[in-house]
């Protein structure tokens, strides 16, 4: 994030202020990293309320559960503050993300959209391009079926680990990895199967896709993933 932010210009340079907002957003808070899932988090309005610093966007898949969502009943709960524990777990791992980055603000199209307007669907759909162009992260749970599967996993983090190795009497090293790494982990997971997460993850500048192996990063200069933290190449 630190590289991308300080040495992408095709990226976001560091100094760009925050020039557009959507209509809603959730206000997280800044959290310490002891925070806890009893924290509370705010439907905000940014032309209504004082706002500053940038946002985080998610990608994810609805499935067949329907998540909390906001209509006009659930409205006042959510700009009272719902606890982060009663959030579907997708949500609740968005936010947590949100919190290591600090980043004060995030976008669940569920929790920002009224879902009981079609005329409110018609003006906010319009303006998804503009979301995601103008986030500092998406938040992509790629290998997530619905929004209780979450962005992580239990794992065995030496599956992802490259094999090293020497070919007959030779001293020179091989790493030997899967060849089907990105295409396997990301283009053909889940989430790449729901038509929105193409623009999705056209125009964010940069995201963090959260598979069930391991992680992978992707902006519009560099791709790299826990194997190959140095950058995977060509794409």
């Amino acid at each position: 994030m630190a590289q991308c932010v300080n040495e992408h210009p095709e990226c976001s340079p560091n100094d760009r202020p925050q020039k557009w907002y959507p209509t809603r957003l959730l206000d997280v808070g800044i959290q310490s990293s002891h925070a806890s899932i009893d924290a509370l988090i705010r439907l905000h309005v940014p032309q209504q309320q004082g706002t500053s610093g940038h946002y985080a966007t998610v990608s994810h898949r609805w499935g067949s559960k329907v998540p909390l969502r906001l209509t006009s009943k659930s409205a006042s709960y959510l700009k009272a503050g719902v606890r982060v524990g009663d959030l579907p777990k997708t949500f609740a791992d968005a936010v947590k993300v949100a919190w290591k980055f600090e980043i004060r603000y995030i976008w669940i199209d569920s929790l920002c959209i009224f879902q009981d307007s079609e005329e409110e669907w018609r003006s906010e759909s319009a303006k998804m391009g503009l979301v995601y162009k103008n986030s500092w992260l998406n938040i992509a749970a790629i290998d997530s079926q619905d929004c209780d599967s979450g962005c992580f996993f239990e794992r065995d983090k030496a599956l992802v680990e490259p094999v090293k190795i020497k070919l007959g009497q030779s001293e020179q090293e091989y790493f030997c990895i899967d060849n089907d790494l990105w295409l396997g982990g990301i283009d053909r997971s889940p989430l790449a199967k729901r038509a929105w997460f193409v623009q999705e993850r056209l125009l964010s500048p940069r995201q963090i896709h959260f598979g069930s192996l391991q992680l992978y990063w992707e902006c519009r200069q560099h791709a790299a993933c826990e194997t190959l933290p140095g950058g995977i190449m060509p794409f």
